[in-house]
């Protein structure tokens, strides 16, 4: 094979990473004997169905998230990282794709891992091949995604610095959005009512019900306690929130991290055992910032 500039490299893994959809929601599709890929995360809250295990006869295992699913083979070997709602693939999607894809020997180690090793490079590859239009620009935020207009709050410790933003997400085979809101008596940033049509997608018919609402961040404040605010503001309405969950609902708090370089945060034993009482899931996207935006944000 002869070598291939940047600019084609990554246009052949967003080709990969399209294929590597259509293959994974046609074994979706199979193993769980559904007429659509959509049908999927319903299937699972309706029938209570294990949110992770193993494709029947086969060395792929799977892990679902918010509104997505992670599949791969052990040790992160393979398969694909997306989420239902959102056709297109992002930056972050594909370069994890690729660490998959290396991992799994699936792709040249000699032409992509300078990709993965160098920020300036990948980003300048990802421009050329325009991966930023690949996201349909009407799309709605999905499940767990920053968005600009969110807030941001700065924690600073040196090495050990970042700025993050948080949305709590209530998903549920039925129920209405209003009510969550009435019991909680928290505005939602979005809703969605199972049945409801999708104004951005014609056709498409939402098969469960998602509440969600942009979570105040303090500067200074670390995860932990940050967290810690997260309990004493959902505290009170612990027998609605496990009520949600035995009925197949799952109650799920994002964090978006951005930082420049490595952060190491620990979550003590008993913060985690009162996100648990409370039934709420945590998910962390991790978002690469380049030195100037950080200085900028200082």
């Amino acid at each position: 094979m002869t070598a291939r500039d940047d600019t084609q490299l990554v246009s052949d893994l967003v080709t990969m990473w399209f294929s590597s959809r259509k293959w994974a929601e046609e074994l979706i599709c199979a193993t769980f004997n559904l007429s659509s890929p959509d049908d999927f995360l319903a299937n699972i809250r309706r029938f209570n169905k294990p949110r992770s295990g193993q494709f029947p006869n086969s060395p792929w295992h799977y892990r679902i998230h918010g509104v997505g699913i992670d599949i791969s083979k052990p040790n992160n070997c393979g398969g694909i990282d997306f989420d239902f709602d959102k056709p297109g693939v992002d930056q972050w999607r594909l370069r994890e794709f690729m660490v998959k894809q290396l991992n799994d020997g699936a792709i040249p180690m000699r032409w992509y891992r300078p990709l993965l090793q160098d920020p300036a490079r990948w980003s300048a590859a990802l421009a050329a091949a325009g991966v930023a239009g690949l996201s349909l620009p009407n799309k709605t935020q999905s499940a767990g995604e920053c968005t600009n207009s969110m807030k941001k709050a700065k924690h600073a410790a040196g090495l050990n610095s970042f700025e993050y933003c948080a949305t709590l997400h209530i998903l549920h085979p039925s129920i209405n959005p209003e009510d969550v809101t009435a019991c909680l008596g928290i505005e939602p940033s979005r809703t969605s009512g199972a049945g409801q049509t999708d104004r951005n997608i014609p056709g498409r018919v939402y098969d469960f019900s998602h509440w969600m609402c942009e979570l105040p961040v303090r500067d200074g404040d670390d995860l932990p306690t940050f967290l810690e605010c997260v309990i004493a503001l959902l505290s009170p309405h612990r027998g609605y929130l496990e009520h949600i969950s035995d009925e197949g609902g799952e109650i799920e708090c994002f964090i978006g991290i951005f930082a420049d370089r490595l952060c190491d945060q620990s979550y003590p034993y008993e913060l985690l055992a009162s996100l648990a009482e409370l039934r709420i899931n945590l998910r962390f996207d991790f978002y690469k910032i380049d030195d100037a935006e950080s200085d900028e944000s200082n």
